[in-house]
């Protein structure tokens, strides 16, 4: 049985509940004068004609009013124990959780855990007092104390993911983006990330510039970027560009683990953040090259199984999205006999190679950056 939940429990709670309260209503209002008359200090009785200007012959208090001899007694030690008694018998009665939200009505419904101040602009992450609340986090920006962009959510990040650009202690992924110039044009900016762990690599990226806005108290994005990636300084001019994840072939050919999620590199145009092939496209693997690249692919294969494809379909997209469809297609027909052997290739619904890459490239038309990545190839 569990005792904290028992009938027996409850029963015993409701008793102890009620002598509580009849002890805390004795406290108040059980000892009133009836018609005697008393000390109101040390409540010794006084003879019927006392009033004003009577002097206590036990303790010396003076009445001032004739009502000071008529009080009723309060015994607030013994009030203080009945409530006391009383809300530790009302636990199991009205329930632990039910407790917990009154309890929460009198705490704050936010606390800061952390807080920025860039160019006069407060950014603020909270978090739920109640761990029950959905969704528990919430981030603020705020401008002469008013609050001008407000987001609710599970994991948001103030700052952007970005890469630290060092080799060895220090290198790695850095929390940035906050205050920092990131489209270039001299102004103080802002990232604010929302992630969705576990949610096919969905995130969205707000980005701001911490500017007033002439439409009052309020701080509109100039850009969402509504893809999972890493913010780097691809071509060296000091101005970070987003590379962003490519959800389309997400559990395509593949499991969720396995997903292959390409990268596409976004850099700003001035208003808005767009594909920079220029910054995309990589030389050719040489034919050499990419029989090495296909060799140890195979072994990569033939190891995970039941989710072969994963490999090769996440090489072929990596050299397609570097405008080199020809090479994914040669090295598709490297590690074709190992797809087939494994049991792979029925995963795609292909015959062959060359139907397995026609069907890549008829899929990548449903990618938001289909037209672009296509453009690149010769």
């Amino acid at each position: 049985m569990n005792l904290p939940d028992s009938w027996l429990v409850r029963v015993v709670a409701a008793v102890l509940f009620a002598a509580a309260v009849a002890c805390a209503c004795w406290a108040l209002w059980g000892d009133r004068p009836r018609g005697r008359k008393r000390c109101r200090k040390c409540w010794y009785t006084l003879p019927p004609e006392a009033g004003a200007s009577t002097r206590c012959p036990e303790c010396g208090y003076t009445a001032l009013r004739d009502s000071d001899v008529l009080r009723t007694r309060r015994r607030w030690g013994l009030l203080a124990l009945g409530l006391l008694i009383a809300v530790a018998a009302g636990v199991p009665m009205v329930g632990k959780g039910r407790l917990r939200r009154a309890m929460l009505w009198f705490m704050p419904t936010w606390r800061t855990v952390e807080r920025h101040e860039v160019a006069g602009y407060s950014v603020i992450k909270l978090e739920a007092n109640d761990d029950q609340r959905l969704p528990p986090r919430m981030i603020e920006v705020r401008h002469l104390g008013e609050v001008v962009w407000r987001m609710t959510g599970f994991h948001p990040q103030i700052g952007g993911a970005f890469a630290s650009g060092k080799t060895g202690p220090g290198a790695g992924v850095v929390r940035a983006g906050i205050g920092q110039d990131v489209t270039g044009d001299g102004r103080p900016d802002l990232i604010v990330e929302d992630p969705n762990p576990g949610t096919g690599n969905i995130a969205v990226q707000y980005v701001f510039t911490l500017v007033r806005s002439p439409e009052g108290p309020s701080l509109p994005p100039i850009a969402v970027i509504p893809y999972s990636g890493l913010w780097r300084d691809v071509d060296n001019d000091a101005v970070p560009e987003f590379e962003a994840a490519d959800r389309t072939f997400s559990y395509w050919w593949t499991t969720g683990a396995g997903s292959p999620y390409p990268t596409v590199i976004l850099k700003w145009r001035g208003d808005h953040f767009a594909v920079a092939p220029e910054l995309m496209r990589r030389q050719a693997p040489s034919r050499e090259a990419l029989q090495t690249i296909a060799v140890n692919d195979r072994g990569l294969i033939s190891a995970t199984g039941a989710d072969g494809c994963a490999p090769a379909l996440a090489r072929a997209l990596t050299l397609i999205y570097e405008g080199n469809s020809g090479a994914a297609l040669d090295y598709l027909r490297l590690v074709w006999d190992n797809l087939r052997t494994t049991g792979a290739a029925k995963q795609t619904g292909a015959t062959d190679a060359d139907s397995a890459f026609a069907k890549i490239m008829e899929k990548l038309k449903e990618s938001p950056f289909g037209a672009e990545v296509v453009g690149m190839q010769p």
